[in-house]
């Protein structure tokens, strides 16, 4: 080979590696060693404060869980009771019931059954009525805007942001139908085919203006830009991952195999999610720039004694991390404290004193550290 054919040939091999460099750039990988769950840790390792706020509980207001919920940007929360009332309520930042959204009924401007809902462009509230296969628009006032189409009738739950609407309708406890609709062109290229494994909680998430995916055999969360599916972050669990060819699902759950990524939340400083080991639902928090992680089946409140717990299906920002828990849990929690001669704090004190066994739930709000490092 001469000098010039020698020099060419350096020259392709450097473009290459910078294109693969390149293209990997935004690839980030993540490792989790199962052998470090912990039973329980301290939140304030996390947070510096933590607020617990109960929803006022009326006659027009009263319900038991929250299937899900939204916070607007001053703070309001919309609360869907899928199960109980099959109503969105909407209460103020401190918790004060303020209205109903929408009427129940066949007819328009009117739902039958909400599947899904979400706060769209930061001032309407698009809801999904999965029996009559239409959406309702409303601003965020609750005043009736418009109605439209666009996914299969069904159990759907759905993620709405500027021109993009990803969806999936389960069927028979799972999803085959995952869609992605951007500018009413549809992409439907996801198939879970996985009989063994069970359902999956979720499939789509949001972290600020990206939504993101995840089902429950996959090591990796995906992105999507431009109606194409992009790997954004790789979870390598080791000798723990789930092997390719699934065996029964029951032995699965007694393995040490992680699987199920889910509840993602990102932020600058570190990622949130969770995954399943020998049947738990463990919590993960990563830091991205010491590269640590902390995993855990359970949180302490050391901050105020206060039961703590994380939930799927709530919104959250670079600087929060937003759930909720039901009275009858934090009074039965109470009890036992105080048959069991615990410290109760002033604050567990004032918060059971507002509460009863048919009080709403209550919504938590978790402030992060700022720059926070494991």
């Amino acid at each position: 080979m001469n000098t010039y054919m020698k020099i060419l040939s350096l020259i392709v091999i450097s473009f290459f590696l910078i294109q693969c460099k390149e293209k990997n750039a935004t690839y980030k990988t993540i490792t989790i060693n199962s052998k470090n769950i912990e039973a329980a840790v301290p939140i304030s390792i996390l947070f510096d404060t933590v607020e617990y706020i109960p929803l006022e509980t009326t006659p027009t207001s009263l319900f038991k869980d929250i299937d899900k919920l939204c916070v607007d940007k001053q703070g309001n929360f919309y609360i869907l009771d899928q199960e109980g009332t099959n109503t969105i309520y909407k209460f103020n930042s401190t918790g004060q019931f303020i209205q109903t959204i929408g009427t129940k009924g066949k007819g328009p401007q009117e739902y039958l059954t909400i599947s899904d809902f979400i706060i769209y462009q930061d001032s309407l509230l698009d809801i999904y009525d999965g029996e009559l296969g239409k959406h309702l628009l409303f601003d965020l006032k609750g005043n009736y805007l418009k109605e439209y189409s666009g996914i299969d009738k069904g159990d759907a739950e759905f993620i709405h942001i500027e021109d993009t609407l990803a969806y999936y309708a389960p069927c028979g406890g799972y999803a085959p139908n995952l869609s992605i609709q951007i500018s009413n062109k549809t992409y439907s290229f996801f198939k879970q085919n996985y009989p063994e494994m069970r359902s999956k909680r979720e499939y789509f998430h949001i972290s600020g203006q990206r939504i993101f995916y995840t089902d429950n055999y996959n090591d990796t969360i995906f992105y999507f830009t431009k109606g194409k599916l992009e790997p954004y972050i790789y979870i390598d669990f080791k000798r723990r991952k789930l092997p390719k060819k699934l065996r029964n699902y029951n032995k699965i759950a007694r393995s040490n195999y992680c699987y199920d990524i889910d509840d993602i939340k990102i932020t600058p400083s570190i990622i949130y999610f969770t995954f399943t080991h020998q049947n738990r639902v463990i919590n993960a928090f990563y830091d991205y720039t010491n590269k640590k992680s902390i995993l855990t089946k359970a949180f302490l409140n050391d901050i105020n004694g206060i039961p703590f717990i994380t939930s799927s299906k709530t919104p959250n920002t670079n600087a929060t991390f937003i759930s909720h828990i039901n009275a009858s849990i934090l009074l039965d929690a109470y009890e036992y404290n105080k048959d069991h001669n615990q410290n109760i704090s002033t604050d567990y004190q004032q918060l059971i004193s507002k509460l009863n066994q048919d009080s709403n739930p209550i919504i938590i709000i978790a402030h992060l550290k700022n720059n926070i490092r494991l």
